[in-house]
């Protein structure tokens, strides 16, 4: 029996989603966003793609959109300017390479 290399299921993250813990509008802290995504079998890692772009889309490589590498679940995104809005999409990926991207959440820090 052939030993097979784990494979995700593209989509996957997509339809089990990113999500923000908290309210909606409301971040759970001063400078700071709590980031949660189901674990995506197969997987090593996540990427997570953020912007205080004003713009709806979050494209990876487009200017002003970040990258953080490596993630796991949950995630705590600190540093964060209260009031400004964070977007967010994220991607599973493994030795085979990355899934496709999760739709864009949004959350803006408040002072507690």
């Amino acid at each position: 029996v052939a030993h097979q290399r784990p494979r995700l299921i593209v989509g996957l993250v997509n339809r089990v989603g990113l999500r923000r813990h908290g309210q909606i509008g409301n971040g759970l802290g001063n400078g700071q966003l709590n980031l949660d995504w189901p674990v995506v079998d197969g997987s090593i890692g996540y990427n997570l793609y953020w912007s205080t772009s004003a713009a709806d889309e979050i494209i990876p490589g487009a200017t002003g959109v970040e990258k953080l590498s490596y993630l796991q679940a949950p995630y705590t995104h600190i540093g964060l300017n209260n009031g400004s809005t964070y977007r967010y999409r994220l991607s599973a990926f493994n030795h085979q390479g990355e899934s496709e991207l999760s739709d864009v959440i949004s959350g803006k820090p408040q002072m507690i």
